[in-house]
């Protein structure tokens, strides 16, 4: 395998920053990654990347699970698209879509079997009180509309845990593993989920599978109703509206 270096130009005024930043950008691209490996195809020193990481991880960016030795990025550098066509068009796609659904709009990419919100929308006229932001990961023990339409999306990637919990009164509730593989089996067939109960946050969440021009599974496009708002008649609008945003995307 190539190694492609984090050396920078002996110019550059902030060197361990680029090399930092490039690291954050090798996890966010790779997935999570055993420190001999960042270090062998980064091509620098074992300490040299571990110094950068222990930096990265007091600074919530990156986390070493202590099981695998495996270090995994938790924020996202890039908007989602390959290209800038389809950044720009997910960005109007999640306006159009804040603004009709007068709610916050999200993207949630799945990478290496689990989701990172990469973009998001707020409509305009409308004061929001979801606290989630661009960056953010989810815990795949608690499952919500998201890690729904990810097990959903790709099945193969899923990450099946030995015990999950759902929302239910503000607070996480177990659900049963034949109960959620139903739940799985609903969203892929109606191509969209929302969440049933309310999250310690006040959210819910409404999601619809992100499939880029060739069809491949992307990701999530997602609305989130927050101030605790429970389930009522302007669901299967929240919905429809979601479909036709991931529908968009598409295109």
């Amino acid at each position: 395998m190539p190694r492609r270096s984090a050396n920078v130009d002996a110019n550059d005024p902030a060197p361990a920053l680029t090399r930092g930043v490039r690291l954050l950008e090798r996890l966010g691209r790779d997935g999570p990654q055993v420190l001999e490996r960042i270090a062998g195809e980064s091509g620098i020193a074992k300490s040299t990347a571990l110094r950068l990481l222990n930096a990265l991880e007091r600074i919530g960016m990156v986390a070493r699970d202590p099981a695998t030795r495996r270090w995994h990025a938790r924020v996202a550098l890039v908007s989602g698209g390959d290209s800038e066509a389809e950044r720009a068009r997910l960005r109007q796609v999640l306006a159009d879509l804040a603004r009709a659904g007068r709610h916050a709009a999200e993207a949630w990419a799945w990478r290496d079997g689990r989701p990172t919100m990469v973009d998001r929308a707020d409509p305009e006229d409308v004061s929001t009180v979801v606290r989630a932001r661009i960056g953010a990961d989810r815990d795949l023990v608690e499952v919500d509309a998201v890690v729904l339409v990810g097990f959903a999306g790709d099945p193969a990637g899923a990450r099946w845990l030995r015990s999950h919990t759902q929302a239910q009164d503000r607070r996480q509730v177990p659900v049963a593993r034949e109960a959620l593989a139903a739940q799985v089996e609903m969203c892929r067939r109606a191509g969209c989920a929302c969440d049933a109960g309310i999250n310690a946050n006040g959210v819910r969440r409404f999601a619809a599978p992100w499939r880029d021009a060739a069809g491949a599974f992307r990701g999530a496009i997602v609305l989130a109703v927050g101030g605790g708002l429970p389930a009522g008649p302007d669901d299967a609008r929240l919905l429809e509206l979601v479909r036709a945003a991931a529908a968009r995307m598409g295109g």
